[in-house]
């Protein structure tokens, strides 16, 4: 990991100009995975503040107007992570339901 911190950092202070298509590429990837990771943390923070029997989508659980600023790309992968964060460490806390004819993953919360 630590070595890893530093390759981006050598990457980012590199000038913008000088960067390859790969390396661009690369702090591209690393900053979606970052940002999608935050996004989660807040994602199951926030799912205390939900009442017991709640019916909610991912989606719901950010403002609108927030959940319309962040990439299709990484709203897809929220949910996926999302979806599996739940299956592994929080089975106690939230039901996964069936998903609507649209696509989307339903919860309940316990």
């Amino acid at each position: 990991m630590y070595k890893e911190v530093i390759k981006m950092n050598n990457l980012i202070e590199k000038n913008i100009e000088d960067l390859t298509l790969e390396e661009m590429e690369e702090i591209k990837e690393k900053f979606v995975v970052e940002f999608t990771n935050r996004l989660l943390q807040i994602a199951i923070s926030k799912i205390e503040k939900l009442r017991e029997g709640e019916i909610f989508f991912v989606r719901e659980i950010f403002p609108g107007y927030i959940w319309n600023r962040i990439p299709i790309n990484i709203r897809m992968r929220l949910g996926t992570q999302f979806f599996n964060e739940v299956n592994l460490n929080h089975k106690n806390e939230i039901e996964v339901l069936d998903k609507t004819k649209s696509g989307q993953q339903k919860y309940k919360k316990l």
